[in-house]
């Protein structure tokens, strides 16, 4: 994340309609909540988009704040049913300011890919531990760039036709490319509004940073209690049958080894210290 205009399909009202369209797991609450979630928590999902996430966990009797810098997708949540269980709030992650403590921060996704820069995430962390309760949990997704996962960004390996009830058929696809900078991934979304022949693209930013700066960082943040929990592991038959056969069929039994069964995501769970 920086200080550069916000990415299309966060703002643009047309393709923020096109958010929930475009892939959703629908059991990922799952994943996010810390081992013991019995009880009624107070959460706060960050990066929280056009609101899936946090409406689901509202429907499940927890108090829910949600916050996002980009107006379309709040404006989108708040319109969704259930959403006046949810308090709202327009903000930067990096810098905010509630008066709630919470038991659980969480980042679903890409969020927290967006923060670019260590002094992004390192203020990001600060800002969190202050929100969090002791003993409070911050859970967020990752992914691992030993894969190198941005390389089936492509037009072939990410096309898809989106159907929407006001904007009729739109085709989309991905598109990526490391930066100059490293650890950092340009990637271009692309949609054809096939009704009106309208072309839009969306530009954004990624950070695949490596496992052990996040540890780094968290614990440099005072998280303690760090956990990684694998969501997906590389398959060489998954590569071959999404069309790169020829590229696995070149690979050395060394190389095959090296890559099978690498993890592709993860969550990563950490808590705030307890006084």
């Amino acid at each position: 994340m920086t200080d550069a205009p916000m990415p299309a399909h966060y703002a643009d009202p047309d393709l923020v309609a096109l958010y929930d369209l475009e892939g959703r797991r629908g059991d990922e609450e799952s994943f996010y909540l810390p081992p013991a979630f019995a009880r009624r928590l107070r959460v706060l999902e960050a990066g929280c988009g056009t609101g899936f996430l946090a409406l689901v966990l509202a429907g499940q009797g927890h108090k829910v704040t949600a916050l996002d810098p980009a107006t379309s997708m709040l404006a989108t949540a708040r319109a969704k049913p259930g959403a006046d269980a949810v308090t709202w709030v327009e903000g930067d992650m990096r810098a905010f300011a509630l008066p709630d403590r919470f038991d659980l921060i969480v980042l679903t996704g890409h969020a927290f890919q967006v923060l670019e820069t260590d002094a992004d995430i390192a203020a990001t962390l600060a800002c969190f531990e202050r929100h969090l309760a002791p003993g409070g949990w911050l859970t967020f997704e990752s992914r691992n760039p030993l894969v190198e996962g941005w390389r089936t960004w492509t037009r072939e390996q990410s096309a898809m036709t989106l159907e929407h009830p006001r904007l009729g058929p739109v085709e989309a696809y991905w598109t990526g490319q490391p930066s100059t900078e490293p650890e950092i991934i340009d990637s271009v979304a692309h949609y054809h509004f096939t009704r009106t022949d309208n072309r839009k693209i969306s530009r954004s930013r990624l950070r695949f940073a490596p496992q052990a700066t996040l540890v780094r960082l968290l614990t440099e943040a005072g998280f303690t209690d760090i956990e990684v929990e694998v969501t997906r592991r590389y398959s060489l038959q998954d590569v071959a049958e999404s069309g790169g056969g020829s590229a696995v069929a070149s690979l050395s039994a060394d190389e095959r080894a090296d890559i099978e069964g690498k993890f592709v995501s993860a969550f990563i769970r950490a808590r705030k210290l307890t006084l």
